[in-house]
């Protein structure tokens, strides 16, 4: 895991910054725990689609078509 181990484990940073505050941390996931099961409030854009929110990554791939 990028977060407790080696950041170049994530391949795409931007993916991996849940809650779109442009970093990588705990907060994430937390961010993430509670959408799923606290009521909390959703991903910012693209979800629940599919692509880049409009910015621009650094990803090598995507998932979406």
């Amino acid at each position: 895991s990028g977060l407790f181990g080696d950041p170049s484990a994530i391949l795409c940073a931007s993916a991996a910054d849940t809650n779109d505050d442009d970093g990588q941390d705990i907060s994430d996931p937390i961010y993430l725990l509670s959408y799923s099961f606290s009521m909390g409030s959703p991903p910012p854009a693209p979800f629940p689609g599919c692509g880049d929110g409009g910015e621009v990554v650094d990803c090598a791939t995507s998932p979406c078509p």
